[in-house]
């Protein structure tokens, strides 16, 4: 969001995620997401590796990775939220996870002391996404690899319909990037690409709502911008007002830190 400082930036986030944690513990999108199977079919987690699962919410990708590798730590800046996480670890019964309330861009963790990180759907909520790749790079050990998932805008949208309907349904929002950009962005940070997939999706209004309520203001809101797009002659989100529907992408990304 434009103007928004950092700190402001994860005080809404906190508010937001702790105020839906329990909501979003039972989001069947989030535990078994198209994005969740391709993200672990191509970056391959093997046994005796270490992993980091960055802003990890209720812990979902976390515990999938768990059962593939030695151990993870999983880190998220909202106590509610890392709350669900264990007692979703807890109930699958996964004992090779530990939880660490931190910030994505200083989690204090030892440099070079990781072989893989994942984030899923987080990376649209970062203030300073550059400065969270640095922290990516600096935590994983040379050959180590980045997982990386998140909602992409268009590549041409100039009156950025997508990122406002965004921040009306989620205040916490802060502006999802074009996959170019993306893929752009972690080149720079000083990974190599290894496999990049955009994922697209059509995704009903209250699906894409969720957990946020029809009856709510940020959907009127939602509402309001999706009618003047239309009336403008726009739509970036190839909403259907007939099915009540719209397009979602996200960009998979498996990047290496080279040796």
């Amino acid at each position: 969001m434009a103007g928004m400082s950092e700190g402001d930036a994860d005080a809404r986030v906190r508010d937001f995620f702790g105020s839906n944690a329990e909501l979003y513990s039972k989001s069947r999108s989030h535990a078994s997401g198209d994005d969740l199977k391709l993200l672990l079919e191509y970056l391959k987690p093997g046994a005796g590796e270490h992993a980091v699962d960055m802003a990890t919410g209720t812990g979902f990708t976390a515990v999938e990775i768990a059962k593939k590798v030695s151990h993870v730590v999983a880190v998220d800046e909202t106590r509610e939220m890392l709350d669900k996480a264990r007692e979703l670890a807890s109930g699958s019964g996964i004992a090779n996870m530990e939880f660490l309330l931190a910030n994505v861009n200083d989690t204090h963790m030892k440099s070079g002391s990781t072989d893989l990180i994942t984030v899923r759907r987080a990376a649209h909520h970062f203030t300073d996404k550059a400065r969270f790749l640095a922290e990516c790079h600096r935590i994983l050990r040379n050959g180590g690899r980045l997982g990386f998932v998140d909602m992409v805008s268009p590549e041409h949208d100039p009156e950025d319909y997508f990122n406002r309907l965004e921040i009306a349904r989620d205040p916490s929002h802060v502006g999802a990037l074009p996959a170019k950009k993306w893929r752009k962005m972690i080149e720079e940070s000083g990974f190599t690409v290894k496999k990049s997939q955009v994922h697209a999706e059509i995704i009903s209004f209250s699906e894409w709502l969720y957990p946020v309520v029809m009856e709510s203001a940020g959907a009127a809101r939602c509402l309001e911008i999706i009618e003047e797009m239309l009336q403008n002659g726009k739509n970036p989100i190839n909403y259907s007002p007939v099915e009540r529907t719209r397009s979602k992408e996200r960009i998979i990304i498996v990047a290496q830190k080279e040796d």
